[in-house]
């Protein structure tokens, strides 16, 4: 009687050690097999809004951003199921180059973050199969990723120097939302009475302004590497114009590409557009004298490319028009009011400079964020 209780109370033992053997084998068998595939699915996830944010940030400039990061993470399976992205889960900002810090919001905004979500609270949690036995039903995923054009956002440049004289201000066309973004890789040299009433980027030393004079309005962000424009060249098919000068009366222009070796415009020369106009210019431009280029207000595009290093000086009234000139020195002075952009090497401002978003620059930067491809990078 004795032998067979002690049979049965082993029996119960092996049972029991067999029972906990069973759990803890379970318990091995989920982590090799539920944790693999968790960690694939959270390197899925990743992936997704990877792709969704670095699509989402080239509709920053048309608003579309949201609407290519859902597209962008529905084309891409997590765990066999496409990434659904709520409104939340996206977001403009800004990305500081400085701190590599991202802001929800502001006034010209670089960037884009995507959060990526698959939750037991919005019923997309991973499932488990074997940690079941544990009690673990499934597991929540979750990632972050922020994507930013690879340079600071630039509507006005000076390279080597940006200076304000006399009255000189900078800021955005008071007919738009926003602010202007200036930057420089070199000095930017303001005083009493003159004004950047936007945000500036600059590399090495910040600028250097008066103290309590409100000479910047806006936020100032250092560059980890300098800006840099690509330099125009004359495409075939222009129409020459060699050594150009107009004055005195008024020259219809038609829409085209126009090459000069050096434009003066003065003495009461108008200049009637119809339709965009590009001059590639390989020598000085002047513009002044009381002449008038007539665009419509702007509606036609009116843009000078200095091929060479040269100069560029205005002293006129408003006038519609971009400038793109990396190699040379732009002068604004006298009463001019130039509405659109301006792209220099040095760039002095004595009146008005009016940045308009309907007149950008016709190139885009490279450098200044730290990549020199000028195009999309995941930060974050």
């Amino acid at each position: 009687m004795t032998r067979h209780r002690r049979s049965a109370r082993n029996t119960a033992l092996v049972m029991v050690y067999a029972m906990m053997s069973i759990v803890i084998l379970m318990a091995f068998t989920s982590l090799a097999v539920d944790w693999g595939r968790v960690e694939t699915a959270k390197t899925e996830l990743q992936n997704a809004t990877d792709a969704a944010a670095r699509y989402a940030v080239t509709g920053i400039s048309d608003n579309t951003y949201s609407t290519k990061a859902t597209n962008a993470a529905a084309n891409n399976k997590v765990d066999g199921v496409p990434l659904a992205l709520q409104a939340a889960d996206v977001t403009l900002g800004t990305w500081n180059f400085t701190t590599r810090a991202f802001s929800a919001g502001g006034s010209s905004p670089n960037a884009v973050r995507v959060l990526g979500h698959r939750s037991a609270a919005r019923g997309t949690a991973i499932p488990l199969l074997f940690a079941r036995a544990i009690g673990r039903n499934s597991c929540d995923i979750n990632t972050v990723s922020v994507a930013t054009l690879s340079s600071p956002p630039c509507d006005i440049a000076g390279l080597s120097l940006v200076k304000l004289t006399g009255s000189g201000m900078i800021q955005r066309l008071g007919t738009e939302s926003g602010t202007v973004n200036v930057a420089g890789n070199g000095t930017y040299s303001l005083s009493w009475g003159q004004q950047i009433a936007g945000n500036v980027y600059y590399y090495g030393s910040p600028p250097n302004v008066p103290n309590g004079a409100n000479c910047i309005t806006g936020t100032q962000t250092a560059m980890s590497s300098q800006i840099n424009f690509a330099t125009p060249t004359t495409p075939g098919g222009c129409t020459p114009v060699y050594a150009a000068t107009y004055s005195g009366t008024t020259f219809p222009v038609p829409a085209g590409n126009y090459s000069a070796t050096s434009l003066t415009i003065t003495s009461g020369a108008t200049l009637n557009l119809s339709g965009d106009v590009n001059v590639y210019c390989s020598g000085p431009v002047s513009i002044g004298g009381g002449a008038i280029i007539n665009t419509n207000n702007g509606a036609y595009k009116f843009t000078i490319y200095q091929t060479t290093a040269s100069s560029i000086t205005l002293n006129v009234g408003t006038i519609y028009m971009r400038i793109y000139a990396p190699l040379s020195t732009v002068n604004v002075s006298g009463s001019t009011v130039l509405i659109g952009s301006v792209i220099a090497d040095t760039l002095n401002n004595a009146n008005i400079i009016k940045y308009s978003s309907a007149l950008p620059s016709p190139i885009s930067p490279t450098g200044g964020g730290g990549s020199s491809g000028g195009g999309i990078s995941t930060v974050e």
